[in-house]
C-alpha cells in the first residue's frame, strides 16, 4: 500500500511527464507543420482550433456566455504576443534551427526570467 506521500509524488511525476510529451512534441510538431504552411499562418490557424475547441468544451459544460467587447479586446492583446511574438517567431526560428535546438533554448526562459528579476527588477537572490 501507498502513502501519502508515496502518492504525491507518483502524481506529480506523473503531471511532469505529461508536460514533457505534450510540451516537448510541440515542437516537433512545428517542424512538420512548417514544411506545408508559412509559420506565422500556422499558428494562428493553430491557436485558432484550440480556442474554438476551449469554447466548445465550455459550451457543452452549460456555460454558454458568449464574449464581451472587453473580453475580445484583451483577447487580441493576448492572440498578438502568444501568436505573433511567441510562437510565431518559434515557428520562424524553427526554418533555420532543429526542434531540438529550439526547445532547449525555450526550456532555458525561467532560468534567464529568475535571473533577469534579481538583476534588474530588485527581486531576491535566487538560491539552489
Amino acid at each position: 500500500m501507498l502513502t501519502t506521500r508515496q502518492k504525491h509524488i507518483a502524481q506529480v511525476l506523473g503531471c511532469l511527464t505529461l508536460v514533457y510529451i505534450s510540451w516537448g512534441s510541440c515542437f516537433i510538431s512545428i517542424k512538420f507543420a512548417i514544411e506545408s504552411f508559412p509559420p506565422f499562418m500556422m499558428c494562428g490557424l493553430r491557436m485558432m482550433f484550440a480556442g474554438m475547441l476551449l469554447y466548445l468544451w465550455s459550451w457543452a459544460r452549460g456555460e454558454r456566455n458568449l464574449p464581451t467587447r472587453k473580453d475580445l479586446s484583451q483577447s487580441f492583446v493576448l492572440a498578438f504576443f502568444m501568436v505573433f511574438m511567441a510562437s510565431g517567431f518559434l515557428a520562424k526560428g524553427q526554418e533555420s534551427i532543429s526542434s531540438g535546438t529550439a526547445a532547449m533554448i525555450l526550456g532555458a526562459v525561467p532560468i534567464w526570467m529568475v535571473l533577469g528579476g534579481w538583476l534588474f527588477c530588485g527581486d531576491p537572490r535566487p538560491s539552489l
